[in-house]
């Protein structure tokens, strides 16, 4: 456990933040899992069982050598000097000769390349009734991890019985901050948003690499003529603080020239987000620009094929 702060072991489960593993909660399929080895052992959805409603994801081995057997999650990007929770439910078989349910964790550099392994970060050991096991934990990553993936494994003991050995995982969640925190701006959040009460302008979203964020606000002047406004910033895992800028001066194309193009420092924007489909926009101009600060509440428009965002 190298370099990996663990900020402590919980043993109650707490209020939810936003998940950003997707489909950790496997209510209707293992999709977004992948098994690396599956001539080795088996990756597969069980309709009928699971911690909370119907579903769990089960992993299968009949090598019996001691080893464990992993499938690891999409690439989840991380914020440097943040908490993360992490926490979920497994179930390993009984009467067969799994050891243990185990969760890992990968990280990854900005090149992603695997920079270490967390083993056995939990392990959940068999027990006589074939009851659900709880864990969770805080922690946080070293700098230089941009990505991490979980990875839910089964070990088996070391003999020849050929009995396939299994545990079953269900509800996993990763989420920023501890336990109860806000919601987190993840890139699900690049979209077009607006005010419905003020249909006619809006903002589009652009969640960048490094913490960086664009926001476009299309709006209007004092005098009724159409202004955008361009806000470039970083944000901290929940809250987007923006230096914006006021372009002017050039022509439409063909006469366009950008040596006409004059750049002045308008103000700032603030962005959070209490859900997916919901959030705060506030602007703050500089003094004696001539316009006024205020804040307005947007709703997401439309969604960015690929990109996810979780309320669960």
């Amino acid at each position: 456990m190298k370099n990996i702060i663990l900020l402590g072991l919980i043993f109650s489960q707490t209020l939810l933040a936003q998940n950003l593993l997707p489909n950790g909660n496997f209510d209707n399929d293992i999709s977004g899992w992948e098994n690396l080895y599956p001539n080795d052992f088996q990756m597969q959805w069980v309709a009928n069982d699971g911690k909370s409603n119907n579903g769990s994801l089960e992993i299968s081995t009949p090598l019996n050598d001691n080893a464990v057997n992993t499938v690891r999650s999409q690439a989840i990007s991380v914020v440097q000097d943040q908490t993360y929770h992490l926490q979920g439910w497994a179930k390993p078989s009984v009467n067969t000769d799994t050891n243990s349910a185990v969760v890992w964790i990968e990280l990854y550099d900005e090149n992603n390349l695997l920079t270490e392994v967390v083993q056995s970060l939990y392990v959940l050991t068999s027990n006589a009734n074939g009851d659900w096991g709880y864990f969770e934990g805080d922690f946080q990553f070293p700098n230089g991890t941009k990505n991490v993936r979980i990875l839910l494994g089964v070990e088996a003991t070391n003999n020849t019985n050929s009995t396939p050995s299994s545990a079953r995982f269900d509800d996993i969640r990763f989420s920023l901050g501890a336990a109860g925190s806000n919601f987190a701006m993840v890139a699900g959040h690049s979209a077009l948003w607006y005010d419905p009460n003020q249909s006619g302008h809006g903002i589009n979203v652009y969640l960048l690499g490094s913490q960086r964020v664009l926001v476009y606000w299309y709006v209007y002047d004092n005098q009724g003529n159409p202004l955008w406004l361009l806000g470039l910033g970083t944000h901290d895992g929940f809250k987007a603080t923006l230096d914006v800028n006021l372009n002017s001066g050039a022509f439409f194309p063909p006469n366009f020239d950008s040596a006409d193009v004059n750049t002045v420092p308008w103000g700032k924007f603030e962005l959070e987000f209490n859900d997916c489909d919901s959030g705060i926009f506030k602007w703050i101009p500089n003094a004696g620009n001539g316009f006024t600060a205020g804040q307005m509440n947007i709703t997401r428009l439309i969604t960015t094929e690929g990109l996810t965002c979780n309320n669960n």
